[in-house]
């Protein structure tokens, strides 16, 4: 027969052994120590100074004084002496001061949850309260990691697995917030994730309490914010002063249509109204368009290179029938028909354009003389502004030993910088003698803004 139990190592009581009581009592201490196992601490290695009755300790590494050597058992003050239990696999310990149950492995106390069998790992831990890693876990934080690096691999296919690695943060509802806090300090400097909406976001903040949306996706489009929310109409939208883009060296930025007929274009707003839109617009001509009714102001044709100006005030118009003309007083010509009139700016009833706008206008006139059986000494041509006397640099003058009945023509072109609303008109005058106009398509009046 043995002296000690198997597994508590009780010492049993001999046959014929005196002083039975003495085992017996031994065998009781030691059940008391064991039995609802329950230590303060497993993190000191110095016996405490002044330790209390059935006080009991897991030794920490590197035990000291009568600890010496005792790493990983239990020390237990009796009878005021320690006595060390050796643990053996599977023992159940309750560490008050960290509140947590560990086990015996056979070479070291680890969290009961995680025990190790014959077979490697335990496959669940399951319902735990708190966990710790490195660190304490609290109410506010109940699995909490005190690390320098984590590392999540996928289970591969040959293990079991699929190959692939999700991890998943399920909120309980839209308005709440289900995402990371990137810290400094526990102040939190950036956040990232479902925040009070199911729009996937991204915050930061300078002092952890005041916060600025960086970028946002709205979770049904797609669409993505900067300094916004996301607009479920614009697959981009950028809020903010200041937009840059820079590189050290070259730096292009593209855009691509799907083809000729599609838009590819910036749209200026006011007020999200757009008020002009430039860009190759409904083919591959760059244009710029204005206004609400997206106004065609120029195009730059894809392959002349060619500019033109749709809206610019410009007009073409000629004398239907022939003007008398009296001698020696400036008349204005006559040119009543219109071959064009963009802008409706020149007058047929008045032969007189009027300056939609500030700008530089260029003119044209001209006028073939008809004699009308006279002979006068000088024809002159020029433009007026606002019914005033023409300018001798925007005149033309032919003597009358030049002029030729019904083939002289005679031409005046001139450039004028006009005020919106100042008039242009083609004044005539002979001298001497009066004379003629020839109409019929033979006398023309034509100006353009040209800047």
């Amino acid at each position: 027969m043995a002296d000690n139990s198997a597994n508590l190592s009780l010492p049993y009581i001999m046959p014929n052994q005196a002083q039975k009581h003495v085992t017996h009592n031994e065998a009781i201490r030691i059940l008391d120590a064991l039995v609802q196992l329950c230590v303060l601490s497993r993190s000191g290695s110095v016996p405490p100074e002044e330790p209390a009755d059935g006080e009991r300790h897991i030794v920490a590494t590197g035990g000291e004084g009568i600890w010496t050597g005792w790493d990983g058992s239990v020390a237990c003050f009796v009878d005021g002496a320690w006595a060390r239990l050796v643990p053996r696999a599977g023992w159940l310990a309750w560490v008050r001061d960290e509140e947590g149950l560990l086990v015996w492995t056979g070479s070291a106390w680890i969290p009961a949850g995680a025990a190790m069998s014959g077979a490697g790992p335990v496959s669940e831990i399951q319902n735990a309260v708190r966990v710790g890693l490195g660190t304490q876990a609290d109410a506010a934080n109940p699995f909490s990691a005190k690390l320098n690096r984590a590392l999540w691999t996928a289970l591969a296919a040959e293990e079991g697995g699929t190959g692939s690695i999700v991890s998943a943060l399920s909120k309980a509802s839209e308005g709440v917030d289900a995402g990371f806090a990137l810290q400094d300090g526990y102040s939190t400097r950036a956040l990232l994730g479902l925040l009070g909406s199911d729009d996937f976001a991204i915050r930061v903040s300078p002092d952890g309490s005041t916060f600025y949306q960086g970028l946002a996706i709205d979770r049904s489009s797609g669409n993505v914010a900067i300094g916004a929310g996301p607009d479920a109409n614009n697959r981009l939208l950028v809020s903010g002063g200041n937009a840059l883009f820079t590189n050290e060296g070259s730096l292009n930025v593209a855009m691509s249509k799907g083809a000729a007929g599609d838009d590819l274009a910036f749209a200026l707003q006011s007020g999200f109204a757009t008020q002009a839109l430039l860009g190759l617009l409904a083919n591959n001509d760059f244009t710029i368009k204005v206004g609400a009714g997206y106004t065609p102001a120029l195009v730059i044709d894809n392959a002349a290179g060619t500019v033109s100006h749709p809206q610019n005030a410009k007009f073409s118009a000629y004398a239907s029938s022939d003007q008398h003309v009296p001698a020696d007083s400036w008349v204005r010509a006559e040119y009543d028909q219109l071959r064009h009139n963009v802008g409706g700016h020149y007058d047929t009833a008045t032969s007189t354009f009027t300056a939609p706008a500030n700008g530089i206008y260029l003119f044209e006139a001209n006028a073939l003389y008809r004699s009308a059986g006279l002979a006068p000494s000088l024809l002159q041509l020029g433009f007026a502004v606002d019914g005033g006397t023409s300018y001798k640099d925007r005149r033309t003058r032919f003597p009358g030993s030049q002029l030729v009945d019904n083939e002289t023509m005679v031409s005046v072109i001139s450039q004028i910088e006009l005020l919106a609303g100042e008039s242009v008109s083609v004044e005539v005058r002979y001298s001497s003698q009066a004379g003629a106009l020839a109409g019929g398509n033979a006398t023309h009046f034509w100006g353009m803004q040209v800047a």
